[in-house]
């Protein structure tokens, strides 16, 4: 993974996408589901088997997508929620989020709470299988505006990079 791969779309060209990538969509699908009927205009692109699914009006499902598009994918995303309720002992997903200036909504398991610990994706960290904390996340990171996620996402990534080096992954 190198770095120069992982170059960044301005915020202002990010539709009010959340992305999924990993296992366990139930979470972000529900939460997707109870934002829109509170009248939020937000999206959810499930990357991954849709296979046992529910259709639901915002959520659109892809299958086997080559990392080239899934990293356009997130690009262009507002956030990235992954709500995992297992150990995720070194969650790429949430890395190549943050390296390309998308917001990282993420359950507080092993491996991504040490990933993120101490700085500021803090504050879009939920406990893990709850709904109700994801919906709130999820809904404060679609109420940003274009100024407070340009910046939050350099200051994120700008953490990131000085606690690995991403060359290295």
């Amino acid at each position: 993974m190198k770095l120069d791969l992982y170059r960044s779309v301005k915020h202002r060209d990010r539709g009010n996408v959340i992305v999924h990538i990993g296992t366990g969509p139930g979470v972000s699908i529900e939460a997707i589901r109870i934002l829109r009927m509170r009248g939020h205009d937000v999206r959810l692109v499930v990357v991954g088997s849709s296979l046992g699914l529910p259709k639901a009006e915002g959520v659109e499902y892809r299958y086997a997508i080559p990392e080239k598009e899934k990293l356009e994918l997130i690009c262009r995303a507002k956030a990235l929620i992954f709500p995992s309720i297992s150990e995720e002992p070194f969650p790429y997903a949430v890395i190549e989020a943050v390296l390309l200036g998308t917001i990282p909504i993420v359950s507080r398991v092993c491996g991504v709470k040490e990933l993120l610990d101490n700085t500021l994706a803090f504050a879009y960290m939920f406990t893990p299988g709850c709904v109700n904390e994801s919906v709130e996340k999820t809904k404060g990171v679609c109420m940003l505006d274009r100024s407070k996620i340009t910046t939050f996402s350099y200051e994120l990534r700008t953490e990131i990079i000085k606690k690995f080096n991403p060359s290295k992954l």
